[in-house]
Formats: structure tokens, sequence, C-alpha cells
């Protein structure tokens, strides 16, 4: 029952946030473009935009999970961890984020041809945060979810390669 609660959770926190910080035509949450890491906070994708140098910026926000409420014991801001939160597809580098000047909320991830490549493969993609208070590394997030991100956010942006 508790996970029914969080999910709801998640997904109202995602449709809030596309709802008022992201103009997309990418705005049907059912998408499911959204995954934890750890108990404590989720990234969901919202966008993606090509810049001049052939890589895709790939836009999500953190949002907080059920369990980690302000006021409680061992709430963490996922606003403090934006520059710390990274994604790997395969066996490519990990990209941290990069957090959106014009957001709080918002971080980028920037990723090269190779990644853009493997991402559309379906490799596998891992997501993690580097941080002191909270590191941790994801297992693999579901292929399902993988796929339905690239199909979303990547196709349109590669027509071009």
């Amino acid at each position: 029952m508790v996970f029914l609660y969080e999910w709801i959770y998640y997904v109202a926190s995602c449709e809030y946030l596309i709802k008022n910080f992201v103009v997309s035509e990418h705005k049907n949450i059912s998408e499911k473009l959204i995954f934890d890491i750890g108990s404590k906070i989720s990234v969901c994708f919202h966008d993606a935009e090509k810049n001049d140098d052939s890589k895709i910026k790939l836009l999500a926000s953190l949002v907080s999970s059920l369990s980690n409420q302000e006021n409680t014991d061992g709430y963490i801001n996922p606003n403090e961890f934006l520059n710390k939160t990274w994604i790997q597809i395969g066996e490519n580098e990990r990209v941290f984020g990069q957090r959106v000047e014009s957001s709080n909320e918002k971080i980028s991830f920037l990723l090269d041809k190779e990644m853009i490549k493997d991402f559309l493969e379906t490799k596998m993609l891992y997501a993690g945060v580097q941080h002191p208070s909270y590191n941790i590394k994801t297992r693999e997030i579901d292929l399902d979810t993988v796929r339905k991100i690239s199909a979303s956010l990547l196709n349109d942006q590669v027509s071009s390669y």
C-alpha cells in the first residue's frame, strides 16, 4: 500500500513539474519517464534538445519521494544534488547533470553521439548520486523505461544523424 501512495506522489510531482515548468510537446506523464535513485529521490525526464556540436541535452527534474519529506529525520533536498546526479548509458562514461540556469529544479545531461546511439539501441541505463550525504547507484533501469525515454525524447532529435 505504501508503494502505491509513493507512486501516486511521484506521478503527481512530475505532472506538477511538467505543467508548471516545462514548455514541451512531451507532456504525457503516462509515458513513465521517471525512475528512482534510491529511496529518497527520482529523476523525471521531460524534454531533449540538440545543441550546436551534435550533442543532445536530456532535460530532467529531481523529485523527492514520499518517504523524503521536509521536517522529517533524514530529509535530503533534491536540489542540493542537481550537479551530483549522473546517468550512464551502456559502457560509456558517467554524465553528470548540470543545473539549468533558469531553474532550481531542472538539470540537463549532455549526451554525445555514441551515448545517443547506445540509448537508442536500448543499452543498459544506470543512474546515481555522488555526494557524501547521499551516495547511491541504481541497478539497471527497467528496459521499458529506457525505451520510453528514447522514443519520447531522442527519436525526434536524431533524425538528422
